[in-house]
């Protein structure tokens, strides 16, 4: 400052240390300030001094920031998918702090893989033979350390799993369902499926749905699901199948469609044929009885069995395999059937 002899520079007495870094006189313009624990708040004033008298003072004041407690944890709090070998590792965080230049996490002894410590973020893996515990963290900064935030950690089996539906999506000879539980079981990282020794696991193993194919002979057995997780399993859940035997028809297998009667008071409409998704049934009838439609394959094995009403018109067909089969009707005791094929 012009025709400044030497500058006054003052804060709290007894807790700030102001340094001089230019020495005193007119180039004391600059200084630094160390603060003990004890600091507070305080104004630093300097004021510019000449033979003539002192400026007003410039003043800037400083006030100690103490750290509070950093929010709540989010993250995992079932470690079983995350403990070595084998699990992934787990992400913790708390929301960043005003104020705060660092974060210090407290993890179980042998946490492997761990990345961002010092932040508000930390990935890491829990060691193996880990059976519960707390990670904790405090924010710091120059003025000190804030409490610890913690969070408790367990290892918690899966539970188990719920009642098992069966669905049939495709009728014989080559019948196929599907076995849904309505939910992944709790704490589960996958459900593991057994089915009857003649079954064949279409798709589906590991998650809480699958689709399995059965032959036309009678089936005898279970379909249970159970649950898994990094820590164990759960009990397991049981559903009896008992499937009779497909009907035949009495015709030699592999013998081409006998001609059967043909009755001129009922009239069968199949549409489109051939057909490459679904068909449509529609029995033109006189009679109010109800009619029964049976689709065959060439080998006589029976696919689908229905009840539609007379000139009603049925979708079906959509999951059928490509090939020739023949539709069966009957009305009382008229009968007329027709070829169909799928393309």
């Amino acid at each position: 400052m012009f025709g400044a002899i030497y500058y006054n520079w003052i804060a709290q007495v007894g807790t700030t240390i102001i340094n001089h870094t230019n020495g005193a006189g007119a180039n004391d313009t600059t200084v630094t300030v160390s603060f003990t624990s004890a600091f507070t708040s305080s104004a630093i004033t300097v004021q510019a001094v000449n033979s003539c008298g002192s400026s007003a003072a410039r003043n800037l004041t400083l006030t100690k920031v103490t750290l509070s407690t950093p929010g709540l944890i989010t993250g995992p709090k079932n470690a079983c998918e995350f403990i070595a070998p084998g699990g992934t590792p787990a992400t913790y965080s708390v929301a960043t702090m005003t104020g705060a230049t660092s974060y210090n996490w407290a993890l179980p002894v042998g946490a492997i893989n761990i990345t961002g410590q010092a932040t508000n973020t930390i990935t890491f893996t829990y060691p193996p033979g880990f059976i519960g515990g707390t990670i904790a963290v405090t924010a710091s900064n120059g003025c000190g350390v804030s409490l610890a935030r913690t969070l408790s950690i367990t290892k918690t089996n899966p539970s188990s799993p719920g009642a098992i539906t069966a669905l049939q999506t495709i009728a014989c000879p080559n019948r196929t369902y599907t076995y849904t539980l309505a939910s992944t079981p709790a704490n589960s990282t996958s459900v593991q499926w057994t089915i009857p020794a003649t079954a064949i696991l279409v798709s589906g193993q590991g998650s809480n749905s699958i689709t399995v194919s059965y032959a036309g002979t009678a089936v005898n057995g279970n379909v249970t699901a159970q649950a898994f997780n990094n820590c164990g399993s759960s009990s397991i859940r049981t559903l009896v199948v008992k499937l009779t035997a497909c009907t035949a028809v009495p015709f030699a297998k592999g013998k081409a469609f006998p001609a059967l009667a043909v009755n001129e008071t009922m009239q069968v409409n199949v549409f489109p044929n051939p057909a490459v998704g679904d068909f449509k049934i529609q029995v033109l009838t006189t009679d109010k009885q109800a009619i029964n439609v049976r689709i065959m394959d060439v080998q006589g094995h029976e696919y689908k069995k229905l009840e539609i009403l007379p000139n009603q018109i049925v979708n079906t067909g959509a999951g059928m395999k490509a090939g020739e089969y023949m539709i069966v009707v009957t009305q009382g005791n008229k009968l007329k059937s027709l070829k169909l094929l799928k393309l």
